[in-house]
């Protein structure tokens, strides 16, 4: 009895430190959407990489870019979709969401959520810089900042063919 506790001890602790990526629920998703909105309606925006994956390095532009644009309220969310099983952002969560900056322009952002192997964390925190995912395949995704979604409209990221 000991030996099997102790190799269940080592297959969930043992399975981040092999990269493995956890599911992330809609929960998850959404309680990291209403931190990062509470550090923005607080003045904290300076701590919002704090909630990015390890492995996400779009934040830290987004701050310089869009620190001085914090909205005065929080975004709606439009649609929760899943991450397709395969690829980068693989059984996250991409919450779409709606809303108006501090120059009164409207938003449309992809909040992603998703295991690193290392932590459940947010491709970029800064919510209303109209970060959306332009395409998404096995090895790569690419992002652009134009508020331009259609995720909610295809029902979820389509998967296009890696690039060989």
């Amino acid at each position: 009895m000991l030996a099997v506790l102790a190799c269940l001890l080592v297959l969930t602790s043992g399975c981040r430190a092999l990269g493995f990526r956890g599911t992330v629920d809609e929960t998850q998703a959404r309680d990291l959407l209403a931190t990062a909105a509470g550090l923005a309606a607080s003045g904290q925006v300076d701590r919002l990489c704090e909630l990015a994956a390890s492995d996400a390095s779009t934040c830290p532009d987004s701050l310089i870019d869009y620190s001085m644009l914090v909205p005065a309220s929080g975004p709606t969310i439009a649609c929760v979709v899943p991450a397709p099983d395969t690829g980068p952002l693989r059984h996250g969560q991409v919450l779409v969401l709606e809303g108006v900056d501090a120059n009164d322009h409207a938003y449309i952002t992809e909040f992603v959520v998703f295991d690193d192997g290392e932590t459940v964390g947010v491709l970029d925190p800064v919510f209303w810089n109209g970060l959306t995912i332009a395409s998404y395949s096995e090895d790569t995704v690419t992002w652009r900042f134009d508020s331009s979604s259609t995720t909610c409209d295809r029902g979820g990221l389509p998967v296009e063919p890696a690039v060989s």
